[in-house]
Order: structure tokens, then C-alpha cells, then sequence
């Protein structure tokens, strides 16, 4: 691999450029070439395949610790280049993703799977029965978690009927991928003047060029995206796939086509394989085949290249021709789905030693970033995946639910990040208790430690007059709000002793017991307390089933305390049927929020990303039942989980989704490689172990 290094911002880069030049030349482990001149534009130098790229992203990293930059760096590694910023540069998990190769992320890209199966008779076309069985099995490994993860919203098939019904499909899916798109055409091929054309159920062998598609208008299409996809990969399993290959070189020497490959299940003058034993073809039966089982060896991903070397290996062995391929920007050898063949080994990594004790810290983070992996559920028997564009199934866990000695662990209604591996879980049975949990090395099993009673400070009151709902702890202190009352008080986290109250508005005893303070939040920099009504007051009421409930800012004094002055106010109205469960700060004034409900099917349980920017303080406000539309809280749904993947989770009621019980407890966990950020979830059982499940969950979720 060669790569180069230039830096932006004139002379002022190019001092910076030497600064990282003599940093680098310190480094055993980066190759450097010699200098050249007394003129330093580009650092180069070309690496072994054995090269790591965490030894460059260590040194990047130390170098920027090390100094204040203001430049930003131009990587190229090969064909593929990247701009890291001084503020990416900080971040060693934000530079190891930008420079490593990765996989397409899910929910940036998109796959139309284009098939026509059926011809009009005298049109001199066959029927080709295999075309819709090969779609739906594309589609089905596209989508499988263990191998990529496709969205099946971004994963369409289309049975065009017209030129606009072939067309349109994908333009749409060129203008919504941003990293990589799949195009997959399975029909006849059709040949006309040296030009491929794709055949529609209308198509007359006798008249090609007014009855089908030319290849190149699909082509125009794809290059007409404002905003192109990072990569494009186009699939043709049809005869004479590969006259294909002079019009994607035409376009993408007009530059009118970037970062394109194509793989052609044909030669120019060849025909591919009709329908085998399986329903397939020869050439999608092996594509799908290979995809679905990987290749045994160490590799985590496969890239197009390597799914070919299989195709050209088996393919023949079942009479079909040796695919065909063109890849003029390398997309090939990028990293396109995981491996789920790939054995396990063990990779051992060459930290350079003068980075030893000053960047263990940075070699823990890329230790993470890099060991990319696929959670599975603790109950083995399930594929988790993604539930919206937005929001993936990690795995679950019904540990918490068989625990019955010496403490019971149930009606969790709150959890809380402590530390790496460290929850706390807030129980709102009576007397309440906190219960310490452990995650085990995926983060989705917790085993349950010593648990501690919350007790009051007034002697008036007793522990079971506490019915806890949300929490948020605050350095040695937990805060808890409680539907009786209702309240939200401080406890020391040591002994579970309350150490102080937060002063409420009046009028929120004006309502329902049971839809009072269930959530509860502390922003991140600890400066702002959110809580959140489950339901409405009496004078705000329901519009249409949807509760007008209210939310509360709290911002801590300087003396560091909450309450000292009156919370603001925000309206906030659910969706039909549902009730405000949880919120978590996010800052900038977004909060995401976790709405259920629960009807005859089963429980429904959505999420959703909020903004109070811009919005009033109803604090002053009898009732919030005719503010105007502009003044309630802007929320963005992220996932209806109902759409989750059901992960062969068991239930002991009916279920929408059997994965789904009465979930109330949310937190946000750790980041993940992708960028997403990890979301914990538990569900409270009511204490009513014959019909409810106390489940553990972990989730992904994209909060750009």
C-alpha cells in the first residue's frame, strides 16, 4: 500500500507537515521514504501488507497530542483518500475509522434488486422462472445481520412492468445511498449495435431497441444522483452481461460515473445459466451461496474481488461461464460484507514502545474500535438486525428474569451507566431497591450484585411510600423520581439514605397516580435536570388518545443544587395510545425519548429523538390543550421497535413482537464502531412473573 500525506493552510501546513515528518521519523514502524529536496510537500512512503494501520493512527494521534494543530491532513492510501481535521486528528477512534478500510454502513446505503421473469408469448423470450427466487434470496442475505445488515426498507425489489418502473427505482435509491449502493439486474440481456439492453415483460427479441431498456439509461441514472453513493456495485445475471463494460468505461471517462464495479454473470457472446435443481441460477445460486457461508479463513470481511474468485471457482464446475468483471476505481478490493466463514485467530498487534505508557488509554480504544463483531442474543437461538434506518437489534437477555433468591429482580423501571461494564437498575417495587449490575465482555448479559433499599429522610414517610421510576445519577448521589407524591429526591448511593428534595410544581399532583414523574434525566456535563410526566394533568388532557404531557428543565444553581428556581416547561404530546416512558439528555436541546403502551396484541414501544430548540416555556400556562401547533416539542420518530427482528425471543403474553414486553428502563451506553452509540433497555415485569418477562436489551442507535 502507498500512501501519501499532504497538509492544508500554506506555509503554516507545510511547518506542520514538518513537525509530523520528524514525529514519524522517530517511528520504527512507519516506513518513511527519503526526503526529497529541500522543499517538504507530501510525506510518502509505501508499507508491507503486513503493515497495521493502528501504528499510523497511534503515531497521528501522539503528534497531535503533542502539539496544537490547525491544518488538516490529506491521506491517500492508494485510491482511497480521506481529510482528517485537528479535531478528528484528537480522536483516535475518529481516525482509525476514517482510515481503516470498513464495511458500508447499513443504513447509508441501499440495494435494488431488479427482476423480470415473464415474457409475452411471441415475443421469442423465454419465461425465466428463477429470476424472483433469486431477488428474494439476495435480499434475504443482504438483510441478514451476520453478513451486512441491510435495512429491508433499503433493500427494494422491483418486478418493472414499463421503462419508468425500472428506471425510477433507481434513481431513488442513488439519490437516498450515501455509501454504497447495489444494483442487481436478473432477466435477459439483449444485444443491439455492440449496446446491452434489459428486456421487460413487453419485450420483442424482433424489435429490442423499441421494446427495451438501453443499459446506458440505467447508467445515466446512477450519475445523475446530486450527491453520488461512495461506491456502486452493479450485478448483472443475464446473457451477454458484460457488453455492459464499454458503456460504464465511456461514462466514467466522461466522469459522468465514479467508483463504480460490475460484475457480469457472462462473457460478451456467452449465456449464462438457466434455472438448476435449486430454482436458481448458476450464477446467483453461487453468489448467494458464497455470501451466505463465507470463505473459511481469517478474513472478518469479504470484499467484490473476493466473492468473484469463489463465482469464477464454482460457477463452471455447474456449466455456467466464468463471470466477468470491470473495476475501474478499485471498488473491488474494498471491504463489501462480513465473513461469516472466517475461523477465529488471534491478532497481535505492534505497539510501538514509546507509545507504551502515553497512549495505553488510545490502544484500549482502538483494541474496541477494530474487534468488530456481531452481538448475538444470549439466547442463541435468534438473528438480531436492524429495526429502522435509524435503530439495530444487538441482543438480549432474560437473565434478570430467572432471578428469584435472595432478592427478586423485578418491576425495573430505570437503568443507569456507572462505569464500563457497570448498570445500576432501579426496581419500583415496595420497600425500592437499586440493583447493581455487571455486563459481561459483549455488554448483554448482567449478573446481579449486592442490592441496595432506598430509604427516606422523613420520618413521617416509610421506604414503600417511594415508587421510583426514574433516575439519574449525580457523582455520589442518585436521583429519583417517584409517581407517589409525586417527588424527586436524592439518595446517597453508598447507603441508599435520602440526602435531599427537589422542589416541584404545584400542580403536578393533578393527575393520574399512575402517570406521573416516570422520567427522569441529567445532562451529560450535569448542569440540567430533565423529568418528564408519563401522562397528562387533569387540565391538559388527551387530542385524538394522544396525551398533552409536560417536561421539566431543571438548571443547577451555583451553589450546585436543583429547584432553587422554577423548572421550565415544555409541551410534549405521544402518540395515539402511548405514554412517556423515558427520556435521556442529549444536549443541545434534544432529548431522546421512549414511548409504550400496551393494547389486546401486545405491547408497543417507540423511540424518538426530540428538540426543545426554539420552543416556549409553558410554565405560566393553565392548560397546554390550545397552544399553538408550532409550541409543542418537535420529535423525529427513530424506530417503531414492533419492526425489530424477533430474535427467537419467547413470551408469556401475546406480542406484537415476542422480542417486546412492557419496557420502561432506557440508557445510553457506549460508542460503537460505527459511530452509532449503544442503547440499553429493560422491561418491568409488574411483579407478575407468569405473564411478563423482565428482559435485558441492547440496541444501536444513530442520533446525527
Amino acid at each position: 500500500m502507498h500512501i501519501k500525506i499532504t497538509a492544508q493552510g500554506g506555509p503554516e501546513g507545510e511547518e506542520e507537515l514538518r513537525s509530523l515528518r520528524r514525529h514519524l521519523e522517530d517511528d520504527p514502524a512507519i516506513p518513511l521514504s527519503p526526503t526529497m529536496g529541500p522543499a517538504l510537500e507530501a510525506i510518502e512512503f509505501v508499507t508491507a501488507s503486513s503493515f497495521d494501520l493502528a501504528n499510523l493512527v497511534l503515531a497521528l494521534s501522539a503528534w497531535r497530542a503533542s502539539r496544537p494543530v490547525r491544518s488538516t491532513l490529506e491521506v491517500r492510501q492508494d485510491e482511497h483518500t480521506v481529510r482528517l481535521s485537528p479535531q478528528a486528528l484528537a480522536n483516535p477512534q475518529t481516525t482509525d475509522a476514517a482510515l481503516r478500510p470498513r464495511l458500508p454502513l447499513p443504513h447509508l446505503s441501499y440495494a435494488v434488486l431488479i427482476g423480470v421473469a415473464d415474457h409475452a408469448p411471441g415475443s421469442g423470450l423465454r419465461p425465466l422462472p428463477a429470476v424472483d427466487r433469486g431477488c428474494l434470496e439476495l435480499r434475504d442475505v443482504l438483510s441478514d445481520s451476520r453478513i451486512w445488515g441491510l435495512p429491508t426498507n433499503r433493500c427494494q425489489i422491483i418486478r418493472p412492468q414499463d421503462r419508468e418502473q425500472l428506471l425510477e427505482p433507481v434513481a431513488h435509491a442513488a439519490r437516498q445511498a450515501s455509501d454504497c449502493l447495489v444494483v442487481y439486474w436478473a432477466g435477459h440481456g439483449l444485444t443491439h449495435d455492440g449496446a446491452l439492453h434489459l428486456a421487460l415483460p413487453g419485450s420483442r427479441e424482433a424489435d429490442i431497441p423499441g421494446t427495451a431498456v438501453p443499459f446506458t439509461d440505467l447508467l445515466r441514472q446512477l450519475g445523475a444522483a446530486p450527491d453520488p453513493p461512495s461506491r456502486t456495485i452493479v450485478i448483472l445475471d443475464c446473457c451477454q452481461g458484460s457488453v455492459a463494460f464499454d458503456a460504464v468505461r465511456r461514462e466514467v471517462e466522461a466522469a459522468e460515473l465514479r467508483d463504480i464495479y460490475v460484475l457480469a454473470a457472462s462473457p460478451p457472446s456467452g449465456d449464462a445459466v438457466g434455472t438448476t435443481g435449486t430454482g436458481l441460477t448458476a450464477f446467483t445460486r453461487a453468489l448467494v451461496e458464497t455470501v451466505r457461508a463465507g470463505v473459511g479463513d481469517r478474513r472478518d470481511f469479504l470484499t467484490p474481488n473476493d466473492i468473484t474468485a469463489e463465482l469464477r471457482r464454482i460457477v463452471p464446475g455447474q456449466g455456467g461461464p466464468v463471470p466477468h468483471t470491470l473495476d475501474p476505481h478499485t471498488v473491488g478490493s474494498r471491504p463489501f460484507v462480513r465473513n461469516p466463514g472466517a475461523r477465529p485467530g488471534t491478532a497481535h498487534l505492534p505497539w510501538p514502545r514509546r507509545y507504551s505508557k502515553a497512549l495505553t488509554a488510545t490502544a484500549v480504544v482502538l483494541a474496541v474500535v477494530t474487534g468488530v463483531g456481531v452481538w448475538k442474543g444470549s439466547s442463541g437461538t435468534g438473528t438480531t438486525g436492524p429495526c429502522s434506518e435509524q435503530v439495530g437489534l444487538l441482543g438480549y437477555s432474560d437473565v434478570l428474569d430467572t432471578i428469584a433468591d435472595p432478592t427478586p429482580v423485578q418491576g425495573l423501571s430505570a437503568l443507569a451507566v456507572t462505569g464500563d461494564r457497570s448498570i445500576l437498575a432501579l426496581g419500583d417495587n415496595r420497600p425500592p431497591r437499586l440493583h447493581s449490575l455487571t455486563l459481561d465482555a459483549a455488554r448483554i448479559v448482567p449478573a446481579v450484585g449486592n442490592a441496595t433499599i432506598l430509604h427516606p429522610r422523613d420520618d413521617k414517610l416509610s421506604a414503600a411510600d417511594i415508587d421510583g421510576e426514574g433516575m439519574a445519577v449525580d457523582g455520589k448521589n442518585v436521583l429519583i423520581s417517584s409517581e407517589t407524591g409525586p417527588s424527586i429526591r436524592s439518595y446517597r448511593l453508598g447507603d441508599g439514605m435520602q440526602n435531599g428534595e427537589i422542589e416541584l410544581p404545584e400542580d403536578l399532583g393533578d393527575s393520574s397516580p399512575a402517570r406521573r414523574l416516570e422520567s427522569l434525566s441529567l445532562s451529560e456535563d450535569r448542569t440540567e435536570l430533565y423529568a418528564g410526566m408519563e401522562g397528562p394533568l387533569h387540565i391538559d388532557g388527551e387530542s385524538a388518545g394522544r396525551s398533552q404531557v409536560r417536561i421539566l428543565r431543571y438548571t443547577r444553581s451555583p451553589g450546585g443544587e436543583f429547584g432553587k428556581q422554577q423548572p421550565q416547561q415544555y409541551a410534549y404530546k405521544t402518540e395515539h395510545g402511548l405514554f412517556l416512558t423515558e427520556l435521556i439528555a442529549l444536549g443541545g436541546n434534544r432529548l431522546l425519548a421512549l414511548e409504550r403502551g400496551y393494547m389486546p396484541e401486545g405491547n408497543s414501544v417507540h423511540l424518538f429523538l426530540l428538540s426543545l430548540a426554539g420552543k416556549p416555556d409553558i410554565g405560566g400556562t393553565k392548560s397546554i390543550s390550545d397552544i399553538t401547533e408550532d409550541s409543542w416539542a418537535q420529535k423525529k420518530l427513530l424506530a417503531n421497535l414492533v419492526d425489530c427482528p424477533t430474535a427467537g425471543a419467547p413470551r408469556k403474553q401475546p406480542q406484537l413482537n415476542p422480542l417486546l414486553d412492557n419496557i420502561e428502563g432506557m440508557a445510553l451506553g457506549e460508542h460503537l464502531p460505527d459511530g452509532r452509540r449503544a442503547l440499553y433497555l429493560v422491561s418491568d415485569n409488574n411483579a407478575n412473573t407468569e405473564n411478563q418477562t423482565t428482559r435485558f436489551y441492547k440496541m444501536s442507535v444513530d442520533l446525527s
